[in-house]
């Protein structure tokens, strides 16, 4: 029996040398494939990421496993030396429409009441010019592009301080639309 039990325990250390040597491998298996899973991501990030998360190509050497660090770099060389950031501030747009270019011919058409809409309806008394609405549609006449400024004058009665009136304004093909209308046989 002294030689079963000797060989008995050669094989449970047999065993438990194998054993140690698959754990050893696993772990390295999956450290390597964890690295390599890191490696496409990053790889995939910069090819198909924005563009304010690619990478420089020399960052990726910082992760090596090798535990060398390159001979003329030390750990405490730039310790002392921070680098100034300088970010381009963000300017915002401001809000509402822009505003039509100075340099297109302008044209001012002004609307106003007919002389039988200038009286108060409730003192009949002529009502005064307080203010104007201006808008700006552009207007397409081949190989010419200009504004047409349209000025709708308001009145009010000044006895009354009531009743404010404003011309109507010009049709539109669209509602509320910024653009005139095409004249597409313009005489000159």
């Amino acid at each position: 029996m002294n030689t079963d039990a000797a060989s008995r325990r050669d094989d449970v250390s047999l065993c438990h040398q194998i054993r140690n040597e698959q754990q050893a491998t696993i772990t390295g298996l999956q450290q390597r494939r964890g690295r390599l899973e890191h490696d496409v991501e990053l790889r995939l990030r910069s090819k198909y990421g924005p563009r304010s998360e690619r990478i420089d190509p020399q960052q990726l050497q910082l992760f090596d496993d090798d535990g060398e660090q390159p001979p003329d770099e030390s750990p405490t060389a730039d310790a002392g030396h921070c680098a100034a950031v300088v970010v381009r501030e963000h300017q915002r747009r401001g809000g509402g429409r822009n505003k039509r270019p100075e340099h297109l011919p302008r044209e001012i058409v002004e609307h106003d009441l007919s002389e039988a809409e200038k009286p108060c309806p409730e003192c009949g008394i002529q009502r005064e010019r307080i203010g104007c609405e201006t808008s700006e549609p552009w207007e397409f006449v081949p190989a010419v592009l200009k504004v047409i400024e349209h000025v709708r004058w308001k009145y009010a009665c000044r006895s009354c301080q009531e009743h404010v009136a404003i011309a109507p304004p010009p049709s539109r093909p669209i509602e509320k639309g910024r653009h005139g209308r095409f004249v597409q046989n313009a005489q000159w």
